[in-house]
């Protein structure tokens, strides 16, 4: 029997209210009449989210299938967390010269990173002083060593750095109309023009600006990065 890691063995939930604690998590997500889960090994909740490892991957998945949970009347939301090498997926390089060409960029990152152009994908920033790196797999280099080498290395003249983007589920939406409400946010994102993405939360945070938060971390960070908004 193959060894189940435990990021297949793993489950997000988000949303949680103050009054659920660990041992509440533990009862209703080991029950598997109600939540289709099974026996967890740990729990951690941090915040209004918390971390589930199950015993098995099958219990982890049978609880992400069921999607519905419902505990003291609280719908809580659950989802597969972020894998540790989707860090390895989005990079950023900073510093960049805004002048430089694209072309100039990619021969950069193809020479100092072993890279060929099916590898990667670049989105620059709308100010064009960083670029996300979005790679085809994850990176096999060692990190470190890469990053100490492209300190070393200008490009165009300028000094850049290379590094890992964290895992996020929200983007920042600005330059909104005042009229502009959670729902409307919430239609456009879900909808084809969007990215067809599940949208989780919306916090209106001024006038012209709101987070935007989704059920999954696809894409997010190339959203963000490359002012894919609206």
């Amino acid at each position: 029997m193959p060894v189940e890691s435990p990021e297949e063995r793993m489950v997000e939930v988000l949303a949680l209210p103050a009054f659920v604690d660990e041992e509440l998590l533990f009862l209703y997500f080991e029950n598997k009449r109600r939540s289709g889960g099974g026996p967890l090994v740990s729990v951690e909740k941090n915040g209004d989210r918390a971390i589930l490892l199950f015993e098995e991957a099958e219990a982890a998945a049978r609880v992400l299938c069921k999607g519905h949970h419902v505990l003291h009347n609280v719908e809580l939301s659950v989802r597969k967390p972020a894998s540790k090498d989707r860090c390895r997926l989005l990079l950023l390089l900073r510093g960049i010269n805004p002048n430089t060409s694209t072309e100039m960029i990619e021969l950069y990152v193809e020479n100092m990173m072993g890279l060929n152009m099916p590898d990667y994908t670049l989105y620059p920033s709308p100010g064009r002083d960083f670029i996300l790196i979005q790679l085809s797999q994850p990176l096999s280099k060692d990190f470190q060593n890469l990053t100490a080498r492209i300190s070393k290395r200008k490009l165009d003249g300028a000094e850049v750095t290379l590094e890992e983007t964290e895992p996020t589920d929200s983007v920042l939406v600005e330059n909104l109309q005042p009229s502009t409400s959670p729902d409307l946010l919430t239609l456009y994102f879900e909808s084809e023009r969007g990215g067809n993405q599940t949208v989780k939360d919306v916090t209106m945070l001024s006038a012209g600006a709101a987070k935007v938060s989704f059920v999954n971390y696809e894409l997010v960070a190339v959203r963000e990065a490359a002012g894919q908004l609206l």
